[in-house]
């Protein structure tokens, strides 16, 4: 978890910078400062032939690959806007809620999963959340690298694993970045919950916070409503 949310600080303290320099005081700001330092960001730019496809890396570099070309500061901060930040944050911590599953499915049950696959290949992207068997099914798929019964899995949390399955797949395999990233950085949290208490059903209450909690935010004990 410490890793997932100073990731979540990381991507929202980058995206606020980022947010700021493209403001129109901010966007001019930055072209100044670039002007002023040299244009310290270049350009890449391509002239390949069917010649550069048996080239090394090192070959093609300034021939075939040009990656060293003035880039006006004007263009570039044109630009900023078309990065797909939330979509690509989103994949990056899937990767991690995926890697935190195929340790825990080596370490409970080493011989489940083959080299190619991963704890949750078992559940679909694909899968109707509104189909009670269908989601049967994802409760199944949910726990089946780690050996312990289905029933420990709540409908929600197989729910939220099809839900990120479908969304990580538009945007690795359909170029689809509208993604809500607080959302989906929400739902991966809670499906590393439920794995954990897949795996130890006394597991407790989970408290995480990697920076210094000036309130007592996180010490404090929960009341019976919350």
């Amino acid at each position: 978890m410490k890793t997932l949310l100073t990731f979540k600080a990381s991507h929202d303290g980058t995206k606020y910078v980022l947010r700021r320099a493209t403001e129109f005081q901010g966007r001019s700001e930055l072209e100044v400062l670039m002007h002023e330092s040299g244009y310290p960001v270049r350009g890449s730019g391509l002239i390949l032939s069917r010649k550069s496809l048996s080239k090394r890396y090192d070959q093609l570099l300034g021939t075939d690959y040009l990656d060293d070309v003035d880039l006006a500061p004007e263009t570039l901060s044109a630009e900023l806007d078309w990065y797909p930040f939330d979509a690509a944050s989103a994949s990056y911590v899937f990767t991690i809620m995926e890697a935190f599953g195929d340790a825990c499915a080596h370490i409970v049950s080493p011989n489940s999963l083959t080299a190619r696959q991963s704890w949750h290949n078992k559940v679909y992207g694909d899968a109707n959340i509104s189909d009670r068997t269908q989601v049967l099914q994802a409760r199944k798929g949910f726990v089946k690298a780690f050996g312990v019964p289905y029933e420990r899995v709540l409908a929600a949390s197989a729910k939220r694993l099809i839900r990120l399955k479908r969304q990580r797949n538009e945007y690795a395999h359909e170029l689809e970045t509208d993604i809500d990233f607080n959302k989906f950085f929400l739902d991966v949290v809670l499906v590393i919950y439920q794995i954990a208490l897949s795996l130890y059903p006394s597991y407790g209450d989970l408290r995480s916070y990697p920076f210094q909690d000036f309130h007592g935010q996180f010490s404090r004990p929960r009341s019976e409503d919350e």
